[in-house]
Protein backbone atom coordinates (compact mmCIF):
# COMPACT_ATOMS: atom_id res chain seq x y z
CA UNK A 1 0.00 0.00 0.00
CA UNK A 2 2.38 2.64 -1.26
CA UNK A 3 2.26 6.31 -2.11
CA UNK A 4 -0.49 7.57 0.22
CA UNK A 5 -0.23 10.80 2.20
CA UNK A 6 0.58 10.52 5.90
CA UNK A 7 -2.86 10.74 7.48
CA UNK A 8 -3.93 12.29 10.72
CA UNK A 9 -7.23 10.42 10.68
CA UNK A 10 -6.75 6.74 10.03
CA UNK A 11 -10.36 6.20 8.96
CA UNK A 12 -9.73 8.31 5.84
CA UNK A 13 -6.54 6.55 4.90
CA UNK A 14 -7.73 4.63 1.89
CA UNK A 15 -10.32 7.17 0.75
CA UNK A 16 -7.64 9.64 -0.30
CA UNK A 17 -6.16 9.53 -3.78
CA UNK A 18 -2.55 8.40 -3.80
CA UNK A 19 0.01 11.16 -3.93
CA UNK A 20 3.12 9.98 -5.80
CA UNK A 21 6.51 10.24 -4.12
CA UNK A 22 5.11 11.90 -0.99
CA UNK A 23 4.65 9.24 1.65
CA UNK A 24 3.77 5.59 2.02
CA UNK A 25 1.06 3.83 3.99
CA UNK A 26 1.51 0.34 5.43
CA UNK A 27 -0.97 -1.98 7.06
CA UNK A 28 -0.03 -4.26 9.96
CA UNK A 29 -2.45 -7.16 10.36
CA UNK A 30 -2.09 -10.18 12.62
CA UNK A 31 -4.24 -12.19 10.22
CA UNK A 32 -1.82 -11.72 7.34
CA UNK A 33 -4.04 -9.43 5.30
CA UNK A 34 -1.65 -6.48 5.33
CA UNK A 35 1.94 -5.63 4.50
CA UNK A 36 3.40 -6.86 7.79
CA UNK A 37 2.48 -9.02 10.76
CA UNK A 38 4.25 -6.86 13.39
CA UNK A 39 4.71 -3.16 14.05
CA UNK A 40 8.52 -3.31 14.26
CA UNK A 41 8.73 -4.81 10.76
CA UNK A 42 6.54 -2.02 9.41
CA UNK A 43 8.68 0.70 11.04
CA UNK A 44 11.83 -0.82 9.53
CA UNK A 45 10.22 -0.65 6.08
CA UNK A 46 9.43 3.08 6.27
CA UNK A 47 11.46 5.85 4.70
CA UNK A 48 13.45 7.99 7.14
CA UNK A 49 12.90 11.10 5.00
CA UNK A 50 9.13 10.67 4.60
CA UNK A 51 6.18 11.08 6.95
CA UNK A 52 4.90 7.56 6.40
CA UNK A 53 1.77 6.11 7.97
CA UNK A 54 1.43 2.72 9.63
CA UNK A 55 -2.14 1.55 10.17
CA UNK A 56 -2.70 -1.28 12.65
CA UNK A 57 -5.64 -3.64 12.20
CA UNK A 58 -7.71 -4.78 15.20
CA UNK A 59 -6.11 -7.37 17.45
CA UNK A 60 -3.85 -7.87 20.46
CA UNK A 61 -0.21 -7.33 19.56
CA UNK A 62 2.37 -8.98 21.80
CA UNK A 63 5.99 -10.12 21.62
CA UNK A 64 9.33 -8.42 21.02
CA UNK A 65 8.38 -7.01 17.62
CA UNK A 66 5.42 -5.16 19.08
CA UNK A 67 7.10 -3.44 22.03
CA UNK A 68 10.28 -1.44 22.64
CA UNK A 69 9.47 0.28 19.33
CA UNK A 70 11.89 2.98 18.13
CA UNK A 71 11.13 5.45 15.33
CA UNK A 72 14.90 6.08 15.00
CA UNK A 73 14.43 9.65 13.80
CA UNK A 74 11.48 8.96 11.53
CA UNK A 75 8.40 11.17 11.85
CA UNK A 76 5.73 8.51 11.44
CA UNK A 77 2.04 8.24 12.12
CA UNK A 78 1.01 4.96 13.78
CA UNK A 79 -2.74 4.72 14.05
CA UNK A 80 -5.44 2.19 14.65
CA UNK A 81 -7.12 1.29 11.37
CA UNK A 82 -10.85 2.14 11.51
CA UNK A 83 -10.32 2.99 15.20
CA UNK A 84 -12.76 2.13 17.93
CA UNK A 85 -11.82 2.17 21.59
CA UNK A 86 -9.98 -1.00 22.53
CA UNK A 87 -9.85 -2.54 19.05
CA UNK A 88 -6.07 -2.28 18.66
CA UNK A 89 -4.14 -3.35 21.76
CA UNK A 90 -0.40 -3.42 22.35
CA UNK A 91 0.14 -5.65 25.37
CA UNK A 92 3.70 -5.20 26.62
CA UNK A 93 3.17 -8.05 29.10
CA UNK A 94 5.26 -6.27 31.74
CA UNK A 95 8.51 -6.68 29.78
CA UNK A 96 9.12 -3.24 28.24
CA UNK A 97 7.52 0.03 27.22
CA UNK A 98 5.74 0.24 23.87
CA UNK A 99 7.52 3.27 22.28
CA UNK A 100 10.80 5.13 22.82
CA UNK A 101 11.45 8.51 21.16
CA UNK A 102 15.02 9.77 21.50
CA UNK A 103 16.39 10.58 18.04
CA UNK A 104 15.05 14.05 17.30
CA UNK A 105 11.52 13.08 16.24
CA UNK A 106 9.06 15.97 16.39
CA UNK A 107 5.37 16.46 17.04
CA UNK A 108 4.47 15.31 13.54
CA UNK A 109 5.22 11.86 14.97
CA UNK A 110 1.80 10.59 15.96
CA UNK A 111 0.51 7.71 18.06
CA UNK A 112 -3.27 7.52 17.68
CA UNK A 113 -6.16 5.29 18.70
CA UNK A 114 -4.11 2.55 20.39
CA UNK A 115 -4.66 0.83 23.71
CA UNK A 116 -1.35 0.19 25.45
CA UNK A 117 -1.42 -2.05 28.49
CA UNK A 118 1.02 -3.63 30.94
CA UNK A 119 3.91 -1.42 29.92
CA UNK A 120 6.96 -1.42 32.18
CA UNK A 121 10.17 0.56 32.58
CA UNK A 122 12.55 0.62 35.52
CA UNK A 123 13.25 4.27 34.71
CA UNK A 124 11.08 6.58 32.60
CA UNK A 125 7.83 6.00 30.76
CA UNK A 126 6.13 2.67 31.31
CA UNK A 127 4.31 2.86 27.95
CA UNK A 128 5.91 5.80 26.09
CA UNK A 129 9.14 7.66 26.80
CA UNK A 130 9.94 10.85 24.89
CA UNK A 131 13.51 11.85 25.75
CA UNK A 132 15.64 14.96 25.31
CA UNK A 133 15.30 16.81 22.03
CA UNK A 134 12.38 14.79 20.71
CA UNK A 135 8.65 15.39 20.38
CA UNK A 136 5.45 13.42 19.99
CA UNK A 137 1.70 13.78 19.53
CA UNK A 138 -0.38 11.16 21.36
CA UNK A 139 -4.07 11.19 20.49
CA UNK A 140 -7.11 9.21 21.66
CA UNK A 141 -5.07 6.44 23.23
CA UNK A 142 -5.86 4.31 26.29
CA UNK A 143 -3.17 3.42 28.84
CA UNK A 144 -3.88 0.60 31.27
CA UNK A 145 -1.85 -0.81 34.17
CA UNK A 146 1.52 0.57 33.13
CA UNK A 147 4.37 1.15 35.57
CA UNK A 148 7.66 3.04 35.69
CA UNK A 149 9.73 4.86 38.27
CA UNK A 150 8.83 8.18 36.58
CA UNK A 151 5.83 8.52 34.29
CA UNK A 152 3.88 5.33 34.84
CA UNK A 153 2.31 5.57 31.38
CA UNK A 154 4.06 8.49 29.62
CA UNK A 155 7.29 10.32 30.47
CA UNK A 156 8.32 13.54 28.72
CA UNK A 157 11.86 14.60 29.65
CA UNK A 158 13.43 17.77 28.19
CA UNK A 159 11.15 17.23 25.23
CA UNK A 160 7.73 18.35 24.05
CA UNK A 161 4.45 16.54 23.58
CA UNK A 162 0.80 17.06 22.80
CA UNK A 163 -1.27 14.47 24.68
CA UNK A 164 -4.87 14.80 23.58
CA UNK A 165 -8.03 12.90 24.50
CA UNK A 166 -6.25 10.00 26.19
CA UNK A 167 -7.40 7.81 29.08
CA UNK A 168 -5.17 6.55 31.90
CA UNK A 169 -6.42 3.85 34.26
CA UNK A 170 -4.67 1.95 37.01
CA UNK A 171 -1.16 3.23 36.22
CA UNK A 172 1.54 3.44 38.89
CA UNK A 173 4.90 5.16 39.41
CA UNK A 174 7.02 6.81 42.07
CA UNK A 175 6.50 10.16 40.29
CA UNK A 176 3.61 10.82 37.92
CA UNK A 177 1.50 7.68 37.73
CA UNK A 178 -0.12 8.82 34.49
CA UNK A 179 2.22 11.43 33.00
CA UNK A 180 5.50 12.98 34.06
CA UNK A 181 6.64 16.15 32.31
CA UNK A 182 10.13 17.13 33.42
CA UNK A 183 11.77 20.21 31.89
CA UNK A 184 9.04 19.90 29.29
CA UNK A 185 6.61 22.36 27.74
CA UNK A 186 3.75 20.11 26.81
CA UNK A 187 -0.01 20.24 26.31
CA UNK A 188 -2.20 17.72 28.17
CA UNK A 189 -5.75 18.25 26.96
CA UNK A 190 -9.12 16.50 27.42
CA UNK A 191 -7.54 13.49 29.13
CA UNK A 192 -9.04 11.26 31.82
CA UNK A 193 -7.11 9.77 34.75
CA UNK A 194 -8.68 7.17 37.04
CA UNK A 195 -7.18 5.32 39.97
CA UNK A 196 -3.52 6.25 39.45
CA UNK A 197 -1.17 5.61 42.37
CA UNK A 198 2.18 7.28 43.01
CA UNK A 199 4.67 6.01 45.54
CA UNK A 200 5.83 9.55 46.21
CA UNK A 201 4.04 12.26 44.20
CA UNK A 202 1.69 12.90 41.30
CA UNK A 203 -1.08 10.30 41.33
CA UNK A 204 -2.07 11.53 37.86
CA UNK A 205 0.48 14.13 36.67
CA UNK A 206 3.91 15.23 37.88
CA UNK A 207 5.27 18.46 36.37
CA UNK A 208 8.89 19.29 37.19
CA UNK A 209 10.34 22.63 36.05
CA UNK A 210 7.63 22.68 33.43
CA UNK A 211 5.57 25.33 31.66
CA UNK A 212 3.06 22.74 30.52
CA UNK A 213 -0.66 23.37 30.04
CA UNK A 214 -3.19 20.97 31.56
CA UNK A 215 -6.68 21.75 30.28
CA UNK A 216 -10.06 20.04 30.13
CA UNK A 217 -8.84 17.00 32.08
CA UNK A 218 -10.79 14.81 34.50
CA UNK A 219 -8.80 13.29 37.37
CA UNK A 220 -10.62 10.97 39.76
CA UNK A 221 -9.62 8.79 42.70
CA UNK A 222 -5.88 9.23 42.24
CA UNK A 223 -3.46 9.10 45.16
CA UNK A 224 0.12 9.60 46.24
CA UNK A 225 1.79 8.32 49.38
CA UNK A 226 3.37 11.71 50.07
CA UNK A 227 2.31 14.78 48.02
CA UNK A 228 0.20 15.70 45.03
CA UNK A 229 -2.49 13.05 45.05
CA UNK A 230 -3.69 14.29 41.66
CA UNK A 231 -1.18 16.86 40.36
CA UNK A 232 2.27 17.80 41.66
CA UNK A 233 3.79 21.03 40.31
CA UNK A 234 7.48 21.17 41.24
CA UNK A 235 9.18 24.26 39.84
CA UNK A 236 8.08 26.15 36.77
CA UNK A 237 4.77 27.81 36.04
CA UNK A 238 2.32 25.34 34.52
CA UNK A 239 -1.29 26.25 33.73
CA UNK A 240 -4.22 24.18 35.02
CA UNK A 241 -7.56 25.23 33.56
CA UNK A 242 -11.06 23.81 33.01
CA UNK A 243 -10.21 20.61 34.88
CA UNK A 244 -12.25 18.47 37.28
CA UNK A 245 -10.34 16.84 40.15
CA UNK A 246 -12.25 14.47 42.41
CA UNK A 247 -11.33 12.29 45.38
CA UNK A 248 -7.60 13.08 45.47
CA UNK A 249 -5.60 11.58 48.32
CA UNK A 250 -2.14 12.48 49.64
CA UNK A 251 -0.38 13.42 52.85
CA UNK A 252 -0.22 16.99 51.49
CA UNK A 253 -2.08 18.29 48.45
CA UNK A 254 -4.65 15.64 47.68
CA UNK A 255 -5.74 17.75 44.73
CA UNK A 256 -2.82 19.97 43.68
CA UNK A 257 0.56 20.29 45.41
CA UNK A 258 2.65 23.36 44.53
CA UNK A 259 6.35 23.12 45.38
CA UNK A 260 8.52 26.11 44.49
CA UNK A 261 6.11 26.60 41.61
CA UNK A 262 3.65 29.31 40.67
CA UNK A 263 1.00 27.67 38.52
CA UNK A 264 -2.02 29.48 37.16
CA UNK A 265 -5.14 27.57 38.27
CA UNK A 266 -8.40 28.76 36.73
CA UNK A 267 -11.94 27.48 36.08
CA UNK A 268 -11.18 24.20 37.83
CA UNK A 269 -13.15 22.05 40.27
CA UNK A 270 -11.29 20.34 43.13
CA UNK A 271 -13.78 18.41 45.23
CA UNK A 272 -14.15 15.70 47.86
CA UNK A 273 -10.45 15.04 48.37
CA UNK A 274 -9.82 12.43 51.06
CA UNK A 275 -6.59 13.89 52.52
CA UNK A 276 -4.15 16.74 52.21
CA UNK A 277 -6.45 19.67 51.23
CA UNK A 278 -7.54 20.58 47.75
CA UNK A 279 -4.43 22.67 47.18
CA UNK A 280 -1.23 22.89 49.24
CA UNK A 281 1.66 25.33 48.78
CA UNK A 282 5.31 24.97 49.72
CA UNK A 283 7.34 28.09 48.88
CA UNK A 284 4.84 28.77 46.10
CA UNK A 285 2.46 31.51 45.03
CA UNK A 286 -0.06 30.00 42.64
CA UNK A 287 -2.74 32.25 41.20
CA UNK A 288 -6.13 30.65 41.78
CA UNK A 289 -9.27 32.22 40.37
CA UNK A 290 -12.80 31.28 39.22
CA UNK A 291 -12.48 27.79 40.74
CA UNK A 292 -14.60 25.63 43.05
CA UNK A 293 -12.92 24.00 46.04
CA UNK A 294 -15.35 21.96 48.10
CA UNK A 295 -15.43 19.06 50.54
CA UNK A 296 -11.67 18.43 50.59
CA UNK A 297 -10.31 17.07 53.85
CA UNK A 298 -9.27 18.19 56.35
CA UNK A 299 -10.32 21.75 55.37
CA UNK A 300 -10.69 23.84 52.23
CA UNK A 301 -8.12 26.56 52.82
CA UNK A 302 -6.51 28.05 49.72
CA UNK A 303 -2.96 29.33 49.48
CA UNK A 304 -1.09 31.69 47.21
CA UNK A 305 -2.85 34.53 45.40
CA UNK A 306 -6.50 33.45 45.33
CA UNK A 307 -9.62 35.46 44.56
CA UNK A 308 -13.13 35.05 43.10
CA UNK A 309 -13.45 31.38 43.99
CA UNK A 310 -16.40 29.38 45.31
CA UNK A 311 -16.77 26.94 48.19
CA UNK A 312 -20.05 25.35 47.13
CA UNK A 313 -20.94 21.76 46.15
CA UNK A 314 -20.28 21.38 42.41
CA UNK A 315 -23.31 19.08 42.01
CA UNK A 316 -22.09 16.27 39.77
CA UNK A 317 -24.72 14.13 38.07
CA UNK A 318 -23.32 10.81 39.37
CA UNK A 319 -19.77 10.90 40.67
CA UNK A 320 -20.12 7.34 41.97
CA UNK A 321 -20.42 6.20 38.37
CA UNK A 322 -17.60 8.56 37.33
CA UNK A 323 -20.11 10.86 35.65
CA UNK A 324 -18.79 14.33 36.37
CA UNK A 325 -21.22 16.18 34.15
CA UNK A 326 -23.14 18.84 36.05
CA UNK A 327 -26.64 19.15 37.44
CA UNK A 328 -28.66 21.97 35.92
CA UNK A 329 -28.34 23.98 39.15
CA UNK A 330 -24.56 23.56 39.52
CA UNK A 331 -22.60 26.73 40.32
CA UNK A 332 -20.01 25.49 37.81
CA UNK A 333 -22.36 26.40 34.95
CA UNK A 334 -22.03 29.85 33.36
CA UNK A 335 -25.76 30.47 33.76
CA UNK A 336 -25.43 30.08 37.56
CA UNK A 337 -22.16 31.70 38.66
CA UNK A 338 -21.45 35.42 38.77
CA UNK A 339 -18.66 35.25 36.18
CA UNK A 340 -20.81 33.59 33.51
CA UNK A 341 -18.00 31.11 32.92
CA UNK A 342 -17.78 27.33 32.78
CA UNK A 343 -15.89 25.69 35.63
CA UNK A 344 -14.49 22.18 35.34
CA UNK A 345 -14.10 19.78 32.44
CA UNK A 346 -17.78 19.06 31.79
CA UNK A 347 -21.03 20.83 31.05
CA UNK A 348 -24.61 20.13 32.10
CA UNK A 349 -25.62 16.48 31.98
CA UNK A 350 -28.80 16.11 34.06
CA UNK A 351 -31.68 17.97 35.67
CA UNK A 352 -31.34 20.06 38.82
CA UNK A 353 -30.07 18.17 41.87
CA UNK A 354 -30.73 20.69 44.61
CA UNK A 355 -28.54 18.85 47.13
CA UNK A 356 -24.88 17.86 47.32
CA UNK A 357 -25.94 14.45 48.70
CA UNK A 358 -28.36 13.37 45.99
CA UNK A 359 -25.65 12.75 43.41
CA UNK A 360 -22.71 11.91 45.66
CA UNK A 361 -20.78 8.68 45.92
CA UNK A 362 -20.20 7.12 49.34
CA UNK A 363 -16.71 8.64 49.43
CA UNK A 364 -18.14 12.06 48.67
CA UNK A 365 -20.80 11.66 51.35
CA UNK A 366 -18.13 10.76 53.93
CA UNK A 367 -16.02 13.72 52.85
CA UNK A 368 -19.01 16.05 53.06
CA UNK A 369 -19.88 14.79 56.55
CA UNK A 370 -16.34 15.19 57.84
CA UNK A 371 -16.00 18.64 56.33
CA UNK A 372 -19.28 19.76 57.93
CA UNK A 373 -19.58 17.93 61.27
CA UNK A 374 -22.80 18.39 63.21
Amino acid sequence: MKNSACLLAATLAFAIIALPAVADTFLVDLEGNGDWLTIAEAIADTNVSQADTILVAPGIYTGENNRGLDFAGRNLCISAFMPRAGDVIIDCEGYDRAFYFHSGENQTSIIEGLTIRNGYAGGNGGSIYCAAGSGITIRNCIFENSHASTGGAVAIASASAHILGCTFTGCTADYGAGISAGFADSVIEDCMFEGGQAGFSGGAIWCSNSESTITGCTISNCSADMVGGSIHCQGGNPTITYCTIYGGDAFNGGGIYCQIANPLITNTIVAYGLRGRGVYCLSSEPEITHCIFYGNLPVDVLCGNHYDNLSEPPLFCDSGALDFTLCADSPALPAINDWEESIGAHGMGCDACGSPVENASWGAIKALYRANPR
